[in-house]
This record gives structure tokens, C-alpha cells and sequence, in this order.
């Protein structure tokens, strides 16, 4: 995601530990007196929260835009623990299905008999 921040430039180290937190990548910094605008490409998955993290880093004087960029390659950390909870996910699925199917043969076996 695309994102630009502007507020006061007393909080800019605020700003940008805050993005590098997130695994965010500063473009670039932009000062104009007392005021900056900080653009960023951050992860979307990164921003969620971020507004109440902002508002509590500047005193409620800064704020954010963002918007889509481009897709990007999950990092291998992440990506091996997206895969083992989905794999978790995918066992507990199949043993709850065989688990109720049991159920319901039984259910069945037991209406059919005389």
C-alpha cells in the first residue's frame, strides 16, 4: 500500500519508527515549514490499527491516506506460518468430518433396523 502521512515535524521520528515497525519502506520525506509529509509503501496486512497507533504517537495531529500499490512476496518467516496454521486448519476440518460422519452412519444404521 501506498501510504502518506502528514503532521507536525516534531513527531517524524515517531512517524518513521512507526513505519519501519510495520515493515514498511520510507520513499521519501517532505518538510515544509512546520509540517511533513512522510510517503511509504507499507504491507496492508501491516496497517490494521494503524489510525489509533498514529493518533496516540502525535498527540491526534497527524494523519494518514493510503491506497493500493502493487502486490508483494509474503516474507518466507511469514509464509511458514501461514502454511502451518493452514495445515493445522486442514486437520482438524478432516477430523471434525469424519468425526460427524460417524455420527451420522450410526444415526442412520440405527433407523434402518427392525
Amino acid at each position: 500500500m501506498k501510504v502518506s502521512i502528514e503532521g507536525p515535524s516534531e513527531f517524524t521520528g515517531n512517524v518513521f519508527a512507526s513505519i519501519n515497525k510495520r515493515r514498511g519502506v520510507i520513499v521519501s520525506a517532505v518538510e515544509d515549514g512546520t509540517f511533513v509529509r512522510v510517503d511509504a509503501e507499507v504491507p496492508l496486512s501491516e496497517m490494521f490499527g494503524y489510525a489509533m497507533t498514529l493518533r496516540s504517537l502525535t498527540q491526534g495531529k497527524a494523519e494518514f491516506t493510503m491506497e493500493f500499490r502493487k502486490y508483494g512476496r509474503v516474507p518466507e518467516n511469514i509464509g511458514e506460518e501461514l502454511k502451518a496454521e493452514y495445515e493445522k486448519t486442514r486437520k482438524d476440518s478432516a477430523s471434525k468430518k469424519h468425526r460427524s460422519f460417524k455420527v451420522w452412519s450410526k444415526r442412520n444404521l440405527l433407523k434402518e433396523a427392525p
